[in-house]
């Protein structure tokens, strides 16, 4: 049998595709190798290169040996991005870097020679700056409540890192918002807005109310079985000025250029009252309720309060203190005077006066929780933070009221001599406040609105 011919280039061919291949395979080993290799020393130094072993000791040595900023420097250069990963870099990562830098290296952060260092520097001095600014923006938010803008952020920065203001201002507010968003994203700095002292939480409001409504539920079923007459009393401030309404501007008076001012006396821009309304769900009642003003012993005049006594009487009582805050002794006071306009109800028996109250610091001592037990009314608490959605005279009768007096001293003003308004006629005008105000209105409703309407509307109430 014949033997086939031998293919000598095909077999040097062979044999070169061959060592080709070994001569790849031995490179690419050779790359895994030294890739592996550069791998392990870098996890030795916390996956920084060069550059970013530079940079991480310009910002601990510009710092004042601050380690806690050379970390978080550290951390963004890093090729480890993740906390968990073998070798991310900690304090001790710095602490090696610093130690195994020789002299000369750590000169270069203070005095820049070469191109590398003099990179490394402008780098950490601007991280430097950076941080300048968010511990500025934290001073603003705690100290001030103020939440500076993006301009003010930027001008900061820049101050801190020139060691003055720019000379040229901001650039454009495109490009101030950009870097803006950075410095943001970097830092971990949000955008929103700081809320008023006293604003509540969503939640922790929601968790109040249900609680109010409980407790309405639990006095109702207590007097369950008597007829509940609901009250709500609350304090609002009454000054001897208003502020005027908006009313009809001849065009003559413009055009003449004339300085149109309602005319008021200095005395009476200062200091104010204290009025106390009382409302409650019965038509038949309101009309006969008290109201109470309280006023300084500075304001309320011996003569001004021999004119008062002039007057003829009605539902408001005039309160001369030596403050016009309401205390715990008025509104024991108070208490007891509601208790007598009351007791013809209470004589009858079946009838329950219930008292809403805020959590007013003057609502609270326990002789006016003694005086209420006494006189036989039950007082419930509206929480704190909450009067706007469950008290009734919060939510449908003071933004009414201002408005009514302020109609009225409109009135006063343009029947005056000189649109100047008497302190005696003022109040005398408060006075009749409880007749054409408050019982010339129906309160029912309001007291339903927050869920005092009955057990039907607290049923609804409570599975909300």
């Amino acid at each position: 049998m014949d033997q086939p011919d031998f293919d000598a280039a095909a077999a040097r061919l062979a044999v070169q595709t061959l060592q080709a291949q070994l001569t790849a395979n031995r490179n690419a080993a050779k790359a895994l190798y030294r890739q592996q290799s550069r791998r392990h020393e870098r996890a030795g130094r916390g996956g920084l290169g060069p550059a970013g072993q530079k940079t991480t000791l310009a910002v601990y040595l510009l710092s004042g040996h601050n380690i806690e900023l050379a970390t978080v420097m550290a951390q963004r250069l890093s090729s480890f991005k993740h906390a968990q990963t073998p070798g991310y870099p900690s304090a001790a990562t710095v602490e090696s870097l610093f130690l195994a830098a020789p002299m000369s290296e750590i000169c270069q952060a203070h005095a820049s020679e070469t191109p590398a260092w003099v990179t490394a520097t402008q780098q950490a001095q601007a991280f430097l700056a950076e941080n300048s600014t968010v511990q500025w923006v934290e001073t603003m938010n705690v100290g001030h409540g103020v939440t500076p803008s993006s301009v003010d952020v930027f001008l900061q920065c820049e101050g801190a890192l020139l060691g003055h203001q720019p000379d040229l201002g901001a650039p454009s507010k495109r490009t101030v918002n950009k870097w803006a968003a950075r410095w943001r994203l970097r830092w971990g700095v949000r955008r929103k807005t700081l809320q008023p002292e006293g604003y509540i939480e969503p939640e922790e409001l929601r968790t109040k109310v249900r609680a109010f409504w409980h407790t309405l539920a639990h006095v109702s079923a207590k007097y369950s079985h008597k007829q509940i007459v609901f009250l709500n009393l609350d304090e609002t401030s009454v000054g001897f000025n208003m502020t005027p309404l908006a009313g009809c501007v001849a065009a003559a008076c413009v055009q003449r250029g004339l300085r149109l001012r309602a005319k008021v006396k200095k005395e009476n821009l200062r200091g104010a009252m204290s009025y106390v309304a009382l409302i409650c769900d019965s038509a038949e009642l309101q009309g006969k309720l008290p109201h109470y003003l309280i006023g300084s012993t500075v304001r309320l005049t011996k003569t001004i309060m021999k004119g008062i006594a002039a007057l003829p009487a009605t539902q408001l009582r005039i309160l001369r203190r030596k403050s016009a805050w309401n205390t715990s002794e008025v509104m024991v006071a108070i208490i007891k005077d509601v208790s007598k306009t009351l007791q013809p109800v209470l004589d009858a028996g079946n009838v329950q006066p219930v008292l809403l109250l805020d959590c007013a610091p003057a609502h609270l001592p326990l002789p006016v929780m003694q005086a209420a037990s006494d006189c036989g009314i039950q007082l419930l608490f509206i929480p704190s933070s909450c009067t706007h959605i469950a008290q009734p005279l919060d939510i449908r009768a003071f933004a009414g009221f201002k408005m009514y007096l302020k109609k009225v001293h409109r009135e006063l003003r343009a029947a005056s001599a000189e649109g100047l308004i008497s302190p005696l006629a003022w109040i005398w005008h408060l006075t009749q406040a409880p007749r054409q105000f408050f019982a010339a209105k129906k309160w029912k409703p309001s007291f339903e609105a927050v869920g005092a309407g009955g057990p039907t509307d607290l049923h609804v109430c409570t599975k909300t």
